[in-house]
């Protein structure tokens, strides 16, 4: 897997931290999130906590998660979430995914 840039990482996981206070109505989690956090065992979302939690991080961080490349080892802890959802967040501004604003005259500006 790839690293996360640690500054990034820094940013994203009270972010995430707050997402999962407000998903489970427990404030203490906006404080004691940390990278080695485990979403599964130490968090234990319920599904339907678990369905808002991952319709939040898609708002929080404008990404689309991939439910097919989504597994169960993205949620093993923080730091793993944040390396999956930097690689989303990649892979939604790769270069081949940029439109030019303006049209070309052979476009039909």
């Amino acid at each position: 897997m790839t690293s996360l840039d640690p500054s990034h990482e820094a940013s994203m996981i009270p972010r995430i931290g707050e997402l999962l206070a407000r998903v489970t109505k427990n404030p203490a989690f906006a404080e004691n999130v940390t990278a080695t956090t485990d979403l599964v065992n130490e968090v234990g979302l319920d599904s339907l906590q678990m369905i808002d939690f991952l319709l939040g991080l898609e708002d929080e961080f404008r990404i689309e998660v991939d439910f097919d490349s989504l597994d169960m080892q993205h949620l093993t802890s923080v730091e793993a979430l944040c390396r999956y959802v930097g690689n989303l967040r990649s892979a939604a501004i790769a270069p081949s995914d940029v439109q030019p604003l303006h049209k070309t005259a052979d476009e039909g500006a």
